[in-house]
């Protein structure tokens, strides 16, 4: 599984069933977002997109470098996932970040872990098949080498996407 829509109930739910599970994590030290250039804003959001409207000079480049290592950030040593990254839109996920909490709960019970998630999602009204594809989700980026887009959705619908970051540039080695 590479790609999964959710509503705002079920990641709620996720993130909430992540944290009873200690597989996510209030983190601190998140690096300040990076300002855009001045009389440049367009050409640093068409940038940041990777839209074909605007030439990579130096200055653009360094810019999109620092936002894709803010909204990538992660402590050196994760013990999960950052919660900050299921709190809104526009956050990766890393690979570090997916297998530390997979560490997690690979450790756990499964009655436990189903006893949880059953609870956060039938109190969210969120459909309880959802964790499983999260988990699958978390999986193929352990597996795979690539982190986690967590997304706004393209199209009116969802309240968010997570898909996995299928660019070379993002694959951790």
């Amino acid at each position: 599984m590479n790609h999964l829509t959710l509503s705002e109930n079920e990641v709620n739910a996720l993130a909430l069933s992540m944290i009873d599970l200690r597989m996510m994590h209030v983190v601190e030290g998140v690096p300040e977002q990076p300002k855009l250039i001045e009389g440049r804003e367009h050409d640093c959001i068409a940038a940041e997109l990777s839209l074909p409207v605007v030439v990579l000079d130096d200055a653009l480049q360094a810019y999109v470098d620092a936002q894709r290592h803010f909204i990538s950030w992660h402590p050196v040593t994760p013990l999960g996932i950052s919660a900050h990254k299921l709190a809104a839109t526009g956050w990766v996920v890393s690979v570090a970040e997916t297998r530390a909490a997979l560490a997690v709960l690979d450790r756990l019970n499964a009655m436990f872990i189903r006893t949880v998630v059953e609870g956060r999602f039938g109190s969210a009204d969120a459909h309880l098949d959802r964790w499983d594809d999260w988990a699958k989700l978390l999986r193929g980026s352990a597996d795979s080498g690539y982190p986690i887009l967590f997304g706004p959705p393209s199209y009116d619908g969802p309240w968010a996407v997570a898909e996995l970051l299928l660019e070379r540039e993002w694959r951790s080695r």
